[in-house]
């Protein structure tokens, strides 16, 4: 399945003067975001990335909006100690997201969505960086996380509690890239739960909230299950597709609330 990177809803495919065009008509752009991460040893490092790639530009193509090329690096801090990992500071990705708005933002783009395929890691900087864009463009800017946005297909799903390269990560990948999983290396169930603590978008408990965990903490699971947690051996395509389809439907069904009420603050 993949993604064509010749797209020409992908910013870097087309023209100046395409985006001229685009901003006439369409001023919404998507920024995706993601990370470069271990992702156990089953899934690529690029995994949030994909995900949130993916979910942009199939939303693109059925709105007739713009995509950026997406923000492949993170805040990983809690994977930093497995090779390869890259994680940059919250307060750089703040302002290289408020620079990229600005700099849409003076050619007529008014809306921007930033899309986080990173989960709850991601979302504190991406909402500060939503509130910062917005005060100094004056444009629309509203955080999106692709496991909020689709909480009642996890339910539906019925997916297992929330951890990392787990059964829904592991899905969304089989779906888009089956290429770059190797499922005969998914660890074992391992769900670690804790008094007052569940992360989990979905969940109602009473909980604390949600801080990265030490590298060192982290790096201890690393013979046990490659630093990830949850049941990926649950994971199949048919669950990804479900998971991907509804992630975009509600990306478009927010695309054209915003096309309806323009370049308004509030939905």
């Amino acid at each position: 399945m993949g993604i064509d990177y010749t797209d020409r809803h992908i910013l870097w495919s087309i023209t100046w003067r395409d985006a001229e065009e685009y901003a006439r008509k369409n001023t919404i752009v998507i920024i995706p975001i993601g990370s470069l991460e271990a992702h156990a040893w089953h899934l690529p490092m690029g995994t949030d990335t994909f995900c949130a790639f993916k979910v942009a530009l199939d939303a693109a193509r059925e709105t007739d909006s713009l995509v950026t090329p997406p923000v492949w690096m993170g805040w990983s801090i809690q994977h930093s100690l497995f090779p390869g990992t890259i994680t940059i500071r919250p307060e750089v990705l703040i302002e290289l997201v408020v620079d990229i708005c600005k700099s849409l933002s003076r050619n007529g783009f008014r809306i921007f969505i930033l899309l986080n395929g990173h989960r709850i890691t991601n979302n504190p900087w991406i909402q500060l960086a939503a509130v910062k864009a917005r005060e100094e463009t004056g444009a629309v800017v509203i955080p999106v996380d692709i496991a909020y946005l689709a909480r009642e297909a996890y339910s539906r799903l019925e997916f297992g509690k929330l951890g990392h390269a787990d059964e829904a990560e592991t899905s969304h990948i089989l779906y888009i890239y089956p290429e770059l999983v190797d499922i005969s290396k998914a660890f074992e169930k391992y769900i670690s739960t804790e008094e007052l603590y569940d992360p989990d978008p979905r969940s109602t408990k009473d909980t604390i909230l949600y801080i990265p965990s030490s590298p060192e903490v982290n790096y201890s699971r690393k013979d046990i299950t490659g630093g990830g947690s949850g049941n990926p051996r649950a994971a199949s395509i048919d669950k990804g597709r479900e998971l991907h389809e509804h992630t975009v439907r509600r990306l478009v069904q927010l695309i054209n609330m915003l096309k309806e009420k323009g370049a308004k603050q509030e939905l």
